[in-house]
């Protein structure tokens, strides 16, 4: 009997595991679909069930955690710190007057151009994680599986997103604090056009950081959450 809802290829009647192993090549082509509604969910048995769920499972995970959406935050907030670049530079040649209005005119014009698009990337990026994060949560409704689960939590995969995320995080601080501290009166006192280009950078930096850092932990705690035991009613049943 072969599932009507299984997106991988039917194996029953053969090895288990080469069929896991087919379901979440296939799975890693595209982003899983979240699991049919009830009415219309047909697995065999449980095993199929778990096949299903552990193999989406775990393509979802590497499309939340995986390197090629860490490049896209960081060359976003790359893009955005140009934006803010080119802006900062434009305030500048306002500063100075003359000639340097010109100049400045097509500073700000390319701030926009870069800006814009960052945006959009960005907006981009929050939907993608947003329909990744509902789809494992979907999915990991159906049932608990101690065993598959444990590849869910993606130890490594967190690290890799964390420390950088972090590094860029007091990076972004410092040098607010810094843009803010030039800001003061004094004989070292920066221009308006020199402090919106250091606080450009510095928050851009800051926002990417933190970005990816709530990315790594509210993975880590939300699989945390799916490793620990069901609550057990008074009764002795499993509530679900």
């Amino acid at each position: 009997m072969i599932s009507k809802v299984r997106v991988a290829d039917p194996t029953d009647g053969t090895d288990p595991t080469d069929g896991t192993e087919r379901t979440e090549r296939r799975y890693r082509a595209r982003l899983p679909a979240p699991p049919p509604p009830p009415h219309l969910r047909s697995w065999p048995d449980r095993e199929a069930l778990l096949a299903d769920r552990a193999a989406a499972m775990v393509a979802l995970t590497r499309r939340r955690l995986g390197f090629g959406r860490l490049v896209l935050l960081w060359l976003t907030g790359a893009v955005a710190a140009l934006g803010w670049a080119s802006v900062g530079l434009a305030v500048q040649s306002f500063e100075r007057g003359g000639l340097g209005q010109v100049a400045g005119l097509v500073a700000l014009a390319l701030g926009g151009v870069l800006l814009i698009p960052a945006g959009v990337a960005l907006g981009f990026w929050l939907d993608r994680g947003r329909t990744v994060r509902e789809r494992l949560e979907a999915w990991a409704e159906l049932d608990r599986d101690p065993v598959s689960d444990v590849r869910v939590r993606a130890h490594r995969r967190s690290v890799t997103w964390l420390l950088p995320s972090v590094i860029l995080c007091v990076a972004g601080v410092w040098a607010t604090s810094a843009a803010w501290t030039g800001m003061a009166p004094g004989p070292e006192s920066v221009t308006v056009g020199e402090t919106v280009y250091a606080l450009g950078l510095a928050v851009t930096a800051l926002a990417t950081g933190i970005l990816g850092a709530v990315q790594s932990y509210g993975h880590q705690a939300w699989s945390g959450r799916l490793m620990s035991p069901l609550p057990v009613r008074r009764r002795g049943g499993l509530h679900r």
